[in-house]
């Protein structure tokens, strides 16, 4: 059975639980919206054996974001806050995705629905901490008084997000 079938057929499963149709299309791509508001996609090259699944986490809300992309790569270093997935940036439409592949050949009877659903709680965490560190950062930027103290532990995650 090829990747994409068994992909797909994993989809059509994941369909019929949650009276959505989900398929693949003819680039090897499923796009998904969340009930949150969030979306994403199931990935399948053409070329490769591997399985890519995209997530939404968060809009890009500062004006000046450079010290956001270095925090994204903070986060992504050793995949301690992010569980094997990596940040990335969608420069097109300023948003922040999750991105998780893995070779098709670890890929389960229902792998595609536990690896959506973990990639669904990893986003939900960092949506919330990402959220939050750039609104704290663009206060910061607003403030002179600022200390580079509090701007260090700006750069931390807190761990408690990501449990």
């Amino acid at each position: 059975m090829s990747v994409r079938h068994q992909v797909d057929q994993q989809l059509a499963d994941l369909s019929e639980q949650n009276a959505v149709r989900l398929s693949l299309d003819d680039d090897g791509i499923c796009p998904i919206e969340f009930e949150d508001g969030r979306h994403g996609f199931v990935y399948v090259p053409p070329t490769d054996n591997l399985v890519i699944l995209c997530m939404s986490v968060a809009p890009v809300l500062l004006d000046e974001p450079g010290m956001l992309f270095g925090h994204l790569l903070q986060l992504n270093y050793l995949d301690d806050q992010t569980q094997g997935a990596a940040l990335c940036l969608d420069a097109g439409e300023s948003e922040i995705f999750l991105r998780y592949s893995l070779p098709a050949s670890r890929l389960d009877h229902d792998g595609v629905a536990r690896l959506l659903g973990a990639l669904d709680e990893r986003a939900s965490a960092l949506a919330a901490y990402l959220s939050d560190w750039q609104r704290k950062r663009s206060q910061a930027d607003g403030d002179e008084d600022d200390t580079a103290e509090q701007l260090d532990d700006m750069t931390r995650p807190d761990p408690r997000h990501f449990v």
